[in-house]
């Protein structure tokens, strides 16, 4: 059995398999699938010839009871094989559990040979509490079938996946993959592989190394609801295929017996940090705009040869203003950004696959063919590498600007700390699983945090080294931006914030008014000395100290009219966070001052990360 014919996905639910949802599977890539007995309603010879038609080659049926009714007409549908739930909770040995009678009095020992006589394979799942299960889960007793098992049982109640050592290969028919969250807003929740904080990879590779390499199950979605539209089953499938995927390319890096996984993926490519940050603008927000960049000492540097678009540049920043982007949205909004990566093509390739949307602008004369994806939300990512000439960009496709004016002065304005974006609650899986398995960026705990729209939950994304930082924040439908317009705001980075805030004060540079208030609680609590607070104060600057006395310095820029602003960070003593202790007066101040603003104000909500 090949690796493909290893990944099945499990439908089961109380809508029949039919022709539309085979289609969702094929256009996922699944080829095999997990459904209950009661799925099967249509004519047996009808149902296999749609499921062929559509690539759907296997089928396993979860069958309530082992009663030879089921068997026979899980078999008459032609079934692969049959899963028979084990409801078994009264103690006792292994072997009388499998010569207890179920439905009409066949055990599952029957049951099984049955089945093999049929040509299906078997398979029992124990029901989630039972003596069965416990057994099987603390290694006292395996039985004498194999068992489908689900890996948040398996990791349940603090076991590790060497917990596992003494599980034979030969008593696992099927692992599902689910992973469930441990901490965070979601505690306790069930989550697509790698969502999640169990240690997943690890057990993979464990079980790899015993002999078992599938077949692995996946649900399309931690939801209790299973999707009810060919839509929506299409997109919740892809992404249990992308995360499913994504799962075994980790776990093959540790496990050779896993290394047929590489195959179905190109190689994961490092993110190494932003090279480009695209804003749409148009006539109207183009002052404003320029406005702001000035006033944060950004210089107008280069301007493109056939479009009406400049680069603004300060240290390793690059802006560009694009005032030809005809997406719709309140100007100015985040369009586009460039991410440094190790191979542009490859990192396009695996995005692709892994089910992001190839962005294909049209081919112009002087224009580069720089690789470009385009996320669920509809932002556009460029890769940019020193391999191409991509990295080129900017004496290729612009030229210098003349002296107009003298540059204004630099404000230490390093590079891009990190990029913060909004979205519907219900799309944070899928952008999540898109940075995780296409730049490698890791998460951090999920934090829910209140806000004059609503609640908000906030996940973070890094890269190990800091280099790339990705902030998604998810609401409710009724507060998220238009399509497209996702980003929030755009954070930089400087070595030594007071010196920048002094700065920008020069330049005219209006910072967020932070209320007296928030310097007095934050003296009481760090014990700050009054020097200390002054110059906090006197530059609007916020402040955190983790539990390792890294420090975190934070400055607020007043929102643009679309909503969209600027941070500027810095780091002090390996400070990773994101100043969640000030998130409170930020959302408040923000949330105000957007008000304040003519026109009026967007549907984006003031919330930023706090992970």
């Amino acid at each position: 059995m090949s690796l493909e014919d290893a990944l099945f996905v499990d439908l089961r639910g109380a809508i029949p398999l039919d022709a539309e949802r085979c289609q969702a599977l094929q256009t996922a890539g699944f080829t095999a699938v997990l459904i209950s007995e009661h799925q099967l309603t249509s004519n047996p010879t009808e149902h296999r010839r749609m499921r062929l038609s559509c690539g759907v080659a296997r089928m396993v049926v979860v069958l309530d009871a082992a009663n030879m009714e089921s068997i026979d007409r899980a078999e008459a549908f032609w079934a692969d094989g049959v899963v028979v739930r084990s409801a078994l909770s009264a103690p006792g040995s292994a072997e009388a559990e499998l010569e207890a009678g179920a439905g009409d009095g066949t055990t599952l020992r029957q049951a099984s040979l049955v089945a093999a006589e049929l040509g299906m394979t078997f398979a029992v799942l124990p029901e989630t509490g039972s003596a069965q299960e416990a057994k099987v889960l603390v290694g006292n007793e395996f039985g004498d079938l194999p068992l489908f098992l689900s890996t948040d049982r398996m990791l349940d109640d603090g076991r590790r996946p060497a917990d596992f050592r003494t599980l034979p290969h030969d008593k696992l028919a099927m692992v599902q993959l689910t992973d469930r969250h441990l901490r965070g807003l979601q505690q306790g929740e069930q989550a697509l592989p790698g969502l999640g904080h169990l240690t997943l990879a690890p057990l993979l590779g464990l079980l790899a190394r015993k002999g078992f390499v599938g077949p692995w199950v996946v649900s399309p979605g931690s939801q209790t609801a299973e999707p009810a539209t060919a839509d929506a089953l299409t997109k919740a499938v892809r992404l249990a295929r992308q995360a499913l995927l994504h799962l075994l390319d980790q776990a093959s890096y540790g496990e050779p017996a896993l290394h047929a996984a590489r195959a179905l993926l190109p190689p994961q490519v490092r993110a190494r940090g932003f090279e480009f940050i695209e804003l749409a603008i148009d006539e109207h927000s183009r002052g404003e705009v320029e406005a702001l960049l000035t006033a944060l000492s950004f210089r107008l540097e280069r301007r493109h040869h056939s479009a009406a678009v400049e680069l603004w540049r300060q240290g390793a920043i690059n802006i560009v203003l694009n005032a030809e982007i005809e997406t719709d949205g309140q100007r100015p909004f985040v369009c586009d950004m460039g991410l440094r990566v190790d191979d542009a093509h490859v990192s396009a390739q695996r995005a692709g696959m892994l089910g992001a949307h190839h962005h294909k602008p049209a081919r112009l004369p002087g224009r580069l063919p720089i690789p470009a994806m385009r996320d669920s939300l509809g932002t556009i990512v460029h890769f940019i590498d020193q391999k191409s000439d991509t990295h080129r960009v900017w004496d290729i496709e612009f030229a210098a600007t003349g002296p107009a004016t003298p540059p204004p002065p630099p404000a230490g304005l390093r590079r891009v700390d990190h990029m913060a974006q909004i979205m519907p609650d219900d799309e944070m899986d899928s952008l999540m699983l898109y940075y995780l398995s296409t730049f490698g960026l890791t998460k951090r705990t999920q934090v829910g945090m209140r806000d004059p729209a609503g609640m908000v939950a906030s996940q973070a994304l890094e890269t190990r080294e800091g280099e790339v930082r990705i902030a998604l924040n998810g609401v409710d439908a009724a507060h998220s931006p238009p399509r497209g317009t996702s980003v929030q705001h755009v954070a930089f980075q400087t070595d030594d914030i007071l010196e920048t805030a002094a700065v920008l004060a020069a330049q005219g540079f209006a910072a967020l008014p932070v209320p007296a208030t928030y310097y007095q609680d934050l003296t009481e609590r760090f014990a700050l000395s009054p020097e200390q607070r002054q110059s906090l104060e006197a530059a609007g600057v916020l402040y955190d100290r983790d539990s390792s006395g890294g420090e975190f310095f934070q400055l607020y820029s007043l929102p643009l009219s679309s909503g969209l602003f600027f941070e500027i960070v810095q780091r002090k003593g390996g400070y990773s966070g994101y100043g969640a202790a000030n998130s409170p007066v930020r959302r408040t101040a923000l949330a105000q001052s957007h008000a304040a603003l003519t026109p009026p104000p967007s549907s984006r909500p003031s919330a930023s990360v706090d992970a």
